[in-house]
């Protein structure tokens, strides 16, 4: 269940986002509207797939420490392939993977990494590629 806190966290990141769009000059478009829903999506899934499952699955193999490591080293490994082929953004991925394991298991909330991964995508990428 998501809570009023993170409803209005959501819906004040959409306005950062268009107010962003505004002050860098860019006509609001369908395409912005599709690329936040498109961030967001992936935001899910990779928050989904890298912070729960694919530590839970491998964790009884594993142990949950070694998991965890895993699913980031994986997480940070799309993400050199998605920023730019630069190492550097490899590492980071693997650190911020690494801070969003940490959130997830002191707020218990999904939702609340979901939005962070959200926001900071946007940040890194808040044009479509062909709009940059």
């Amino acid at each position: 269940c998501i809570n009023s806190l993170t409803k209005f966290t959501f819906c004040f990141f959409r306005a950062f986002f268009i107010f962003f769009y505004l002050k860098r000059g860019h006509k609001i478009e369908w395409i912005h509207g599709a690329w936040l829903t498109y961030l967001l999506f992936i935001s899910v899934v990779e928050e989904f797939a890298f912070r729960m499952m694919l530590p839970i699955l491998l964790s009884g193999t594993f142990g949950m420490m070694s998991a965890v490591l895993f699913s980031n080293f994986l997480f940070a490994f799309i993400h050199y392939v998605t920023l730019r082929w630069k190492l550097i953004n490899c590492v980071v991925a693997f650190i911020g993977g690494l801070g969003f394991s940490r959130l997830l298991v002191s707020t218990e909330d999904i939702a609340i990494l979901i939005l962070v991964h959200y926001f900071f995508t946007f940040l890194n990428t808040p044009l479509p590629p062909e709009r940059r």
